[in-house]
């Protein structure tokens, strides 16, 4: 069983071994003369000095795992390329001070003005991480990404096979809609008829609609009201069910989402918000601007879930990643009274 967890380990750690055996290969590779100077690249012009060296991991890693997330990948340009020239600048600021204490020049400032911009390997170290950075990180998104990507494909063939174990007839489940509409017509339910209605028509819109990678926004909001209809059948008296959307003229033409990605938090707060006997409110509050779509879901606790986290949404989480990587942010506030979610996700640029 040691040898179990010693390969365990190893394949856990596997990126940073390979990070420690680069470095260890960069060290050993490069010509430098450790035992001569710290910093002064006079003592041994066409070298890098042990400073210029140990800068190549620093700039690596607060490149890769600070500012290409944090910056570029949300699209911070100009914050991204200050960010990085100010890290070139504090560093060579730090190696000038370094040279005023270590030098015969005993004054920072002497220091600055004597050796700024003299070391022109230092530079070159900083380009090179910098580069090398860069596309490690997005070598590495892009695989991770290709690793999700599989997974849900896998999901999603898992799923469609389940559903076309279980499914009905589409066909017969409309036309038998149908009969069931005209019967309540003939009764003279039109509640009922109109319920069938809606039924069918989001029937309709999950088995064929959604189907689609995106569907435009008004189409997607329409849904939701029409299932909110559905969902107001069952609500008692004393149930509040507030639902707000964009105005048509607010919606960009074009705009779109993809399917079935808000209904999970909308549904969970009619499954555990709306209670059939005491008085509870669930408000739904979505808008849209500067190419931002914002969706509020505030509603009481009333039943809990057997388990927290439930599949719907999870797997809302995970398409949320896979469809708007870096462009949604999702907060979700629960207590023993209240469930809030917070979800805003960037459409357009």
């Amino acid at each position: 069983m040691p040898s179990l967890s010693i390969s365990r380990w190893f394949r856990n750690n596997l990126e940073w071994i390979i990070h420690a055996l680069v470095w260890l290969l960069y060290f050993s590779s490069i010509r430098t003369r450790w035992e001569v100077s710290w910093v002064d690249p006079g003592l041994h012009a066409g070298r890098p000095t042990p400073f210029a060296a140990l800068v190549a991991p620093l700039v690596f890693y607060v490149n890769a795992l600070l500012l290409i997330p944090r910056l570029l990948r949300r699209r911070r340009w100009w914050a991204y390329g200050c960010s990085l020239l100010l890290l070139t600048l504090l560093l060579e600021s730090l190696r000038s001070g370094v040279m005023a204490l270590a030098g015969p020049i005993q004054s920072w400032a002497a220091a600055f003005r004597t050796y700024f911009g003299q070391d022109m390997i230092f530079y070159l170290a900083v380009f090179w991480a910098i580069f090398v950075s860069t596309a490690y990180r997005f070598t590495k998104d892009w695989l991770v990404n290709l690793r999700v990507i599989d997974r849900l494909q896998a999901e999603k063939t898992s799923a469609e096979l389940a559903f076309l174990k279980s499914q009905v007839d589409p066909h017969f489940l409309f036309n038998t809609l149908n009969t069931l509409y005209a019967l309540a017509l003939e009764e003279k339910a039109p509640q009922t008829a109109d319920a069938i209605a809606q039924l069918g028509t989001l029937m309709r819109y999950s088995l064929h609609d959604a189907q689609a990678d995106t569907l435009p926004l008004p189409k997607v909001l329409d849904f939701l009201e029409q299932y909110l209809a559905l969902q107001r059948l069952r609500t008692s008296p004393h149930t509040q069910l507030y639902f707000e959307r964009p105005a048509e003229e607010e919606v960009p033409p074009g705009t779109s989402i993809a399917p079935m990605l808000l209904i999970p938090f909308i549904e969970n707060a009619c499954k555990y918000g709306i209670s059939p006997t005491t008085a509870s409110e669930v408000r739904i509050r979505i808008t849209f601007a500067d190419g931002w779509l914002r969706l509020v879901v505030t509603n009481p606790v009333v039943a809990r879930p057997a388990h927290s986290g439930g599949v719907g949404l999870t797997n809302a989480r995970e398409r949320l990643e896979h469809h708007y990587p870096n462009r949604h942010h999702l907060d979700i506030q629960s207590t023993d009274a209240t469930y809030r979610v917070d979800l805003q996700i960037q459409l357009t640029p």
